[in-house]
This record gives C-alpha cells, structure tokens and sequence, in this order.
C-alpha cells in the first residue's frame, strides 16, 4: 500500500478528500443545531439531512456528467470554490439571525455541487493512479471517508460550543478553500483519461434478475441503510433529550463512523459469498437489538453512546455487501449498473434521512430510536435468513473477484 502514498497525486487527493469532509461533516451539525433551536422540531433536522441527499436522486448527477467535458482538475477546483462561498454566505446569514428558510436554500444549493464533487474526485483517482496504485488507493479513500465523518462530527460538536454556529460555518469555507488548494497542484497526464458510460436502467435490472445474491445484497442494504439514517442523522434531536451538552453530541454522533470503520477491518472478506452476507447481516441484527435496548434507558447517558455505536455495525454491513457484489458483478455494463444502484442506495438514505424527525416530533427521539432500531434488525435478520438459503448459487458470469477496481459501488463509504 505504500506506492499509493508514494504518488504526490493520490496524497493531494487523499488530503483534500479529508479536509473537505471533516469541514463539511462539522458544518451539517451547525446547521442542524441552527434549524433545531430555531424551529423546535426534530422534523426540521431531517429536511437538513434530506437537502443533502437529495441532488444524487438527479440534478446532481447531471451537473457530475460534465467531468467528461471539462478538464476534471479544473471542474473540482470550481466545484470547492463553488461550495466555500455559499458556505461563507450561509455563516454571514446565520451571523445576521437571517429566516431558516434562507439557510436551507444555502444547504440546498451547496448539496447540488456534492454528486460533482465526488464523482469526479473518483474519476480523478483513476486518471493519476497507475494499476498497481489503484486497488491501495481505493482502500486509503475508504478509509479517509469514514475517518473524516467521525472527526467532523466530532469537532463539529466542540467547534459549535467554542466559537458558535457561525463559526464553525466558516471553518467549513476554509476547508474547502485549502481542498481546492490541493487538488489544483494535481497535474493529470493527457492520455490518462478513461471513457465514462451512463447509466442504464435495463442492464441494472437485467443483472440483478441473473443474480440473487447480489439482490438480496442491494436490497437488505438499501432497508438498513433506511433505520440506519433515521437514527444517525437524530443525533442532535435524541442527544439533548437525555440530557448531553452539545460537544458531547459530536462524539455521540461520531460513534456510528467510528465503529462502521473499525468493523470494515474485521469483515471476514475470504469467506464465501452467502456466507459472508449472511453472517455480517446476522451480526447486524443483534447489533441494532442491542442498541434498541441501549436507547430504552434515556436515565443512563453513557448508553446513549453505546446505542449509536451499535448502529455502525450495519454500516459496516454495507461493504461486506460491496465486496459480494465487486465479485459478481460482470464486466459488461459495470459501470451502468453502479450507477443505477447507486441512485437506489441514496434514495434509501433521503428516506432515513426525513423519517427520523416526524416520529421523534409525534412519539419523542426516545421511541424514534428504539422503533428504528428494531426495524432495522428485523431487515438485517431476514437479509440474513435468506442469504444463507441461497448459499449454493453460484457467482454471475464473469464477475470479477477484486471490489476495489469498482469505484463507484454504491456500498462504498
């Protein structure tokens, strides 16, 4: 892994990945806690999460395609510029005690350049890295990804209870700044660019029919993926109604990509596929029954903690999925079909997203949790069941056995 680091391309895009998240991660808290003191309402935490999920469902992925259009270098540039000024509008409007509704359009606007940014840094990626680079690359972004979540929720709690909302919505502008630093020092060799295809409907379709273990894979994803969000992106709501002082809630948030990255290091990825499917859902399954009784106790603070630290484990989940599926896919229309799936998965976590906040408004963050929770392990066991039911159907036709060279894997954190 250490000629991927030996690349000044990869170390820039690394860098720039973890500058840009943490940042990010940091100000959706401020922003959350901006509308939740304003409003009142759980329910308008959620449309937080929701603008920032929503552009993968279209918009954003049209603004993506340009990419292949532009010199790539100078469209990320653009895109991290782009997002550090509306973020810099967004503290001066929160400074001036502006409407929410002037906020949200600020999110809103700054969620539409996000598909753009993280297609084309994986397209990047490809373009700098060399065969060799490429596979150790992909599991350095993996990991930069879920390590950036966890310190930006955290910092992003400490941030908000030292130098304020305002503040720390600047801090975000800043970190985009230094990322479009970063990657404008990338030089891309000319012949290094890779034809890019669409997304196409009946190829996704097509495969998943041929391939049942991949299905149940993307669909037992897609269900926890939906409690999963629900509960993760509560974390302001239910943090202060068993009494936690806001920098704790940073680290209570931070607890669900803390634990989903130490469990991608413990997936036994050698086992088979059904196999290994079966058993990472089944130990999802009890992870969420635990933290449902984690949640019950409201008394005890500290389980608040162990709770969301249970709800990384189906995260976790997630890639032991990414890896059957890497292995299954075929070569032909690999690319339309992620990207397809991709849109299925993020339409699965707009869901989570905005179901949190209505239940925790009507029967409290409390019961939003626990009822989530139990949902979710109700999905992992029968993912689990019938995973293991389908063990001896054998691989699609020409799959590949290596989930690292598919970089657009909708399971890829």
């Amino acid at each position: 892994m250490k000629e991927a680091l030996a690349n000044p391309a990869i170390r820039r895009i690394l860098a720039a990945a973890a500058a840009s998240q943490i940042g990010d991660w940091a100000a959706r808290l401020a922003v959350a806690f901006v509308v939740l003191d304003e409003t009142g309402l759980a329910s308008g935490v959620s449309v937080v999460g929701v603008l920032y999920f929503l552009p993968w469902l279209g918009p954003g992925q049209v603004l993506a395609s340009f990419g292949d259009r532009v010199p790539r270098v100078r469209l990320l540039v653009g895109s991290e510029l782009t997002r550090a000024g509306l973020y810099a509008a967004i503290a001066l409007a929160a400074s001036a005690a502006a409407p929410v509704w002037i906020l949200l359009i600020g999110v809103a606007l700054v969620a539409v350049i996000d598909p753009v940014w993280e297609a084309n840094r994986s397209a990047l990626l490809v373009d700098v890295a060399s065969d060799d680079e490429y596979a150790p690359a992909q599991k350095f972004v993996t990991s930069v990804n879920q390590a950036s979540t966890l310190v930006g929720w955290a910092l992003g709690g400490v941030l908000v209870a030292t130098i304020g909302t305002g503040g720390t919505l600047w801090f975000n502008a800043g970190s985009f700044v230094l990322s479009a630093v970063l990657i404008g020092g990338i030089a891309v060799p000319r012949d290094s660019e890779r034809p890019h295809r669409s997304g196409s409907l009946r190829a996704a379709m097509g495969f998943l029919r041929s391939d049942r273990i991949s299905l149940i894979a993307i669909v037992t994803t897609m269900g926890l993926t939906i409690p999963g969000m629900g509960i993760e992106t509560q974390a302001p709501v239910f943090g202060r109604a068993v009494g936690l002082p806001d920098h704790w809630i940073g680290v209570l948030a931070a607890m669900v990509p803390a634990v989903t990255l130490l469990g991608v290091l413990l997936i036994p990825h050698r086992r088979p596929d059904a196999i290994l499917l079966s058993v990472s859902f089944g130990v999802s399954a009890v992870a969420l029954v635990g933290a449902a009784v984690a949640f019950s106790f409201r008394s005890v603070p500290i389980l608040a903690f162990v709770g969301y630290a249970a709800v990384g484990v189906p995260f976790a989940a997630s890639t032991a999925a990414n890896i059957v599926v890497g292995r299954r896919l075929p070569s032909s229309d690999r690319a339309s079909v992620f990207v397809v799936v991709q849109t299925a998965i993020f339409s699965a976590l707009s869901i989570g997203a905005i179901i949190g906040g209505p239940i925790s408004d009507v029967a409290g963050s409390v019961f939003a949790n626990i009822s989530l929770a139990m949902v979710g392990a109700v999905i992992c066991g029968i993912g689990a069941i019938v995973t293991f039911s389908n063990e001896n159907l054998a691989p699609s036709e020409g799959a590949v056995g290596n989930l690292t060279k598919n970089p657009n894997s909708p399971f890829h954190d």
